[in-house]
C-alpha cells in the first residue's frame, strides 16, 4: 500500500506539475496573446502616429510653403513699390527740372519784353529771332513758331507772314491741344515807326576816317550824295560821332554805280567810346551788295544804341578801293546806358564782381553762371580799369579772378571769347603752362586777372577762383511818338498769367533761404535782403520760421542766424537764459539770436557752411568762412562742429570746435567758472574762449577783459566790435548741380 500510494503520489506529483506547466503554457499563452496585442496596438498606435506625422508635416510644409509664397508676394510687393517710388522720384526729378526750365524761360521772356519798347537789344521784333514760351509766341521773323503747353510746337504760322521793326499787338488764342487752324501764334502787325526817321548828320559828324581821298572825294560826300567818298589804301572805314546815344534800326547805301568800285560786302559796329579799349560790337554784317546801281539801297538789323558808328567795307568787287556815294541812318535818341541791379558801369559793359571763397567756382562753373546772368565772363583788356573798378570789394585778399579768355591752339595762342582779339598784358614770364611748347602737356588753358598787379596768368581750368562778369548795358529809348500802352502790357500780363497758372500748380516751400534765392531767380528779383518764412523742420514740415535771408553777399542763399549793431545804442542784452537761447529772441530785422533749435534744424539739412562778418567803429569790416558747421541737438547740449576757415579776419571759432553751449544759469564748459557769466556771453565756451560774438556791447577799445563783442585774430580781447553777422547756407560745392537745376521744394498738390 505504501508503495501504491508513493506511486500515487508521485503520479499526482508528476499530475500537478503537468497541469502546473499546462497551466503555466495556457498563462503564458495567454499572456503572449496579450502581449501580441498590446503589440499589435502599439503597432497600431505607432502607425497612426506615422500617419499623423506625415500628415503634420505635410501640413506643416503646405504651411511654410503658404508662408514662403506670401514671403515671395511681400518681397516682389516691396519691389514693385521700390520700383514705383523709384519712377515717382524720377518722374519728380524731371517735373522740377522741366518746371524749373519753363519759369526760368518765362522769367527770362518777363526781362526781355517788359519793356519791350525800351531796352536796346529787346525790342521782341527782331527779324530771324524769336521768343517762344508757354502758349505764346513774342517776336517777329519770317516763319513765326509758338510752343503750347510749353512742349509741342504748333505747325501754323504767324498771319502776315513778314514783319518789320515796330510795335506789335498778340492774339494768345491758344488752344490745350491746338489743331492745324487753331492760329495759336501770336498775331504780330509791325510799323515802320523806326525807320521812319532820318538821323541827319553834318561834317562835325565825322570823327574819324581811314585813307587818303584823292581830288576831295573825303567822307564827307558821304552825308549828301554829292560825289563819293574815295579812300586810299585800305582799311576802309568812316567813324561817325552822332553826339548822343542813338537807337539805330536801318541804314541806307548809295554805290557810285560803278562795278569796278562798288561795295560788295560791309559791317556796321557801335560803341560809346571813340577809341574804346573793349572793342566795338557788330551790329549788322551785309554779304550781297548791289552792284551797277546807285539806288539807295535799304539794310534793316535789329535795333543797336552807341554813340560811335563804324562803317567798314570789307570787299569790293574787284578789290579796288571803294566808291561810295551816300550813306543815311535810321534811328531815334536813346537815353544813357543803365546797368542791371548788381552790375556797375565800366566802360561800355557792366561788371559783377562775385569775390570770395563762397563765391569760388571752376572757370567752366563760373562762365555758366554769368551766362545764366545773361552776360559772360569779363573781357577787358585794360586790366587798370578793372582794378579800379572792383577795389572796393578786393579788400586786402591777394584775389585772382577768372576772365574770358581761353587757349584756342598752339598757333593762335591765347584769346578773348567775344573778339578773338589776342590776350596781352601778361604777367613776366607768362603764359608758361599753355600748350605754346611742344613738350608742354599741361591743362593750363584757362586766364586769370591777378589782383595785386593787374596782370594775367594761365591756369588750369579746374582750379577754383573769384570771377568777373560782363554784360551788355540796359537802353531806355526815347519813343517821339506815343506808344499804346495796352500793348505794351500784353507781353506782362501775358506772362503773369503763366506765372500764377504755375505757382497755382504747386506748392512751394522754402526750407531755407537758398531756396529763396533759387525762387527769386525764377522770377527775376534779387533784393538785398527779406525777411520770409521759412521751413526747416525735418519732423514737422508746416512749422514755420520767420527769417532774415541776405540774398546778395557771396552768391546770396544766407540764412541770418545772429546779428548785432548798433541798433538802439546796443542796448539790447544778450547775456540770457538757456531757454531763451534755445528758441531764439530779438527782431529779425535788426539784433537777433534765430535760436539753438532752429540752426539745429537748418545744419542737418546738409553740408552747412558759414560766414561770419564783422565790423568795427572804423566801418572796417573782415570776414571768416567755415565750410563744415554743424550744431547737434539739445541731447548733445548744442554741441559745435566748425571747421574749413578761409577769410581776412584770422581764425577765431576753430578753438570752440567740439564744445557744447553755454548760458550764465546752465554751466557746459571746461573751466571752473561759468565762462558765460565771466564774460557776460552764451556761446560754446571751452576755458573760455577766442571770439564772443554774444558778448556786452562794449563799443570799441574797453579796459575790462574779453567780455564785449570779440574776435581774438582781430582787435584782441580788449576791442568790442560795432557790428555781427553770422550766417549760414547749403554748403555749394555739394549743390553746384542743383543750382543749375533750381532746387526749391515743390510739391505737387
Amino acid at each position: 500500500m505504501s508503495g501504491m500510494q508513493s506511486s500515487m503520489s508521485a503520479y499526482m506529483d508528476e499530475l500537478k506539475a503537468v497541469l502546473t506547466n499546462s497551466n503555466m503554457l495556457a498563462l503564458a499563452e495567454v499572456a503572449t496573446k496579450e502581449d501580441l496585442q498590446i503589440l499589435h496596438s502599439k503597432q497600431v498606435e505607432m502607425a497612426l502616429a506615422q500617419v499623423a506625422t506625415d500628415d503634420q508635416l505635410a501640413n506643416s510644409t503646405m504651411l511654410l510653403q503658404m508662408e514662403l509664397q506670401q514671403i515671395k508676394d511681400q518681397l516682389a510687393h516691396n519691389n514693385d513699390l521700390q520700383l514705383v517710388k523709384e519712377a515717382v522720384e524720377t518722374s519728380t526729378s524731371i517735373f522740377k527740372k522741366e518746371l524749373y526750365q519753363v519759369k526760368s524761360e518765362l522769367a527770362e521772356l518777363k526781362k526781355k519784353c517788359n519793356g519791350c519798347h525800351t531796352a536796346d537789344q529787346k525790342v521782341c521784333v527782331y527779324k530771324d529771332e524769336n521768343y517762344s514760351v508757354g502758349s505764346f509766341n513774342v517776336g517777329c521773323s519770317e516763319r513765326c513758331e509758338c510752343f503750347a503747353n510749353g512742349t509741342t510746337i504748333c505747325q501754323n504760322r504767324c498771319d502776315p507772314p513778314h514783319v518789320s521793326v515796330g510795335s506789335y499787338t498778340l492774339n494768345t488764342s491758344c488752344t490745350e491741344t491746338p489743331s492745324d487752324s487753331d492760329k495759336c501764334c501770336v498775331i504780330v502787325s509791325c510799323n515802320t515807326t523806326l525807320l521812319s526817321f532820318k538821323i541827319h548828320l553834318n561834317e562835325s559828324n565825322i570823327a574819324k576816317h581811314s585813307g587818303f581821298s584823292p581830288g576831295g572825294a573825303g567822307p564827307v560826300n558821304l552825308l549828301h550824295g554829292n560825289g563819293f567818298w574815295n579812300p586810299n589804301p585800305a582799311p576802309w572805314y568812316v567813324i561817325f560821332d552822332f553826339h548822343r546815344l542813338y537807337m539805330v534800326g536801318g541804314m541806307k547805301l548809295s554805290n557810285f554805280g560803278d562795278v569796278t568800285h562798288d561795295v560788295a560786302q560791309f559791317t556796321l559796329e557801335t560803341a560809346d567810346s571813340i577809341d574804346t579799349t573793349y572793342g566795338y560790337r557788330l551790329v549788322t554784317r551785309a554779304t550781297n551788295v548791289g552792284k551797277g546801281t546807285n539806288d539807295p539801297q535799304l539794310f534793316t538789323f535789329s535795333p543797336a544804341t552807341g554813340r560811335y558808328w563804324r562803317f567798314n567795307v570789307t570787299n569790293t568787287y574787284t578789290d579796288l578801293q571803294p566808291w561810295v556815294e551816300e550813306l543815311t541812318f535810321h534811328g531815334q535818341p536813346a537815353k544813357e546806358r543803365t546797368c542791371p541791379t548788381q552790375f556797375r558801369k565800366l566802360g561800355e559793359q557792366c561788371l559783377r564782381v562775385f569775390l570770395g571763397p563762397a563765391e569760388d567756382r571752376t572757370y567752366h562753373q563760373a562762365l555758366s553762371r554769368c551766362q545764366y546772368l545773361g552776360g559772360t565772363l569779363a573781357q577787358l583788356q585794360d586790366t587798370s580799369h578793372i582794378i579800379r573798378h572792383i577795389s572796393t570789394d578786393l579788400g586786402k585778399g591777394n584775389w585772382k579772378f577768372w576772365v574770358g579768355a581761353t587757349f584756342k591752339n598752339k598757333k593762335e595762342g591765347f584769346r578773348w571769347l567775344t573778339s578773338g582779339k589776342k590776350v596781352t598784358n601778361w604777367d613776366d614770364g607768362q603764359p608758361d603752362n599753355g600748350g605754346l611748347n611742344v613738350f608742354d602737356f599741361s591743362d593750363e588753358h584757362c586766364v586769370e586777372i591777378q589782383a595785386w598787379n593787374a596782370k594775367y596768368n594761365d591756369q588750369d581750368c579746374d582750379e577754383k577762383r573769384s570771377f568777373i562778369c560782363q554784360i551788355d548795358p540796359m537802353v531806355t529809348e526815347s519813343i517821339e511818338e506815343e506808344v499804346n500802352s495796352s500793348q505794351l502790357g500784353q507781353v506782362e500780363q501775358e506772362v503773369n498769367d503763366r506765372n500764377e497758372q504755375q505757382e497755382q500748380s504747386i506748392s512751394v516751400t522754402w526750407r531755407n533761404c537758398d531756396d529763396v534765392r533759387e525762387y527769386m531767380l525764377l522770377h527775376i528779383e534779387s533784393p538785398p535782403s527779406a525777411i520770409r518764412q521759412i521751413f526747416p523742420y525735418e519732423d514737422n514740415k508746416n512749422k514755420g520760421v520767420l527769417v532774415s535771408c541776405d540774398l546778395i553777399t557771396y552768391g546770396g542763399g544766407w540764412t541770418l542766424i545772429q546779428h548785432r549793431d548798433d541798433y538802439d545804442s546796443g542796448l539790447m542784452d544778450f547775456n540770457k537764459l538757456w531757454q531763451d537761447y534755445k528758441d531764439g529772441f530779438g527782431d529779425v530785422e535788426k539784433d537777433h539770436w534765430l535760436g539753438l533749435d532752429k540752426i539745429y534744424a537748418l545744419t542737418h539739412q546738409g553740408p552747412t557752411e558759414l560766414l561770419i562778418m564783422l565790423e568795427n567803429f572804423r566801418r572796417e569790416t573782415a570776414w571768416a568762412h567755415y565750410d563744415h558747421f554743424v550744431v547737434h541737438s539739445e541731447a548733445t547740449r548744442y554741441t559745435l562742429e566748425v571747421s574749413g576757415y578761409t577769410g581776412n579776419a584770422g581764425d577765431s571759432f576753430t578753438y570752440q570746435s567740439g564744445e557744447k553751449f553755454t548760458t550764465i544759469d546752465v554751466d557746459n564748459d571746461q573751466a571752473e567758472a561759468n565762462c558765460a557769466y565771466k564774460f557776460g556771453g552764451a556761446w560754446w565756451h571751452k576755458s573760455c574762449h577766442e571770439s564772443n560774438l554774444n558778448g556786452r556791447y562794449l563799443r570799441g577799445t574797453h579796459i575790462s577783459y574779453a567780455d564785449g563783442i570779440e574776435w581774438k585774430t582781430w582787435h584782441g580781447y580788449n576791442y568790442s566790435l560795432k557790428g555781427t553777422t553770422m550766417m549760414i547756407r547749403p554748403r555749394r560745392d555739394t549743390q553746384d548741380d542743383q543750382q543749375q537745376q533750381g532746387v526749391i521744394q515743390i510739391e505737387a498738390l
